[in-house]
């Protein structure tokens, strides 16, 4: 598992750099940056303030963190495409495009 890289995907989504994680997941910064280089394991209370200060599903986190590995399939292309998606509709940045596609349309 790879939860840097699911933290820096999730954070992306949101637009919440690692000092606004920090603060919002109430964890310190450098913990937040150790965890991201992957030099130290999030343990099962930082993964639950980091979900949470992202809007998104601890198990959706997890999911992101997967690697092909962790996930023993052939597909991981696509899974992390879906993961990723997932994670943007929650966060509600897929309701932001379409509301913004929507007004375009509307507008035209």
């Amino acid at each position: 598992m790879n939860y840097g890289k699911a933290i820096r995907i999730a954070r992306s989504i949101t637009d919440l750099s690692q000092s606004e994680l920090a603060k919002k997941s109430k964890l310190d910064a450098s913990h937040v940056s150790l965890i991201e280089k992957g030099s130290r394991k999030p343990s099962l209370d930082a993964l639950e303030r980091i979900s949470r200060a992202l809007g998104i599903p601890q198990h959706l986190l997890s999911l992101l963190a997967a690697d092909a590995d962790d996930l023993n399939v052939s597909e991981q292309d696509r899974i992390s495409t879906v993961a990723r998606l997932l994670a943007e509709l929650i966060a509600g940045n897929g309701a932001k495009r379409k509301g913004n596609n929507h007004r375009k349309r509307r507008a035209a």
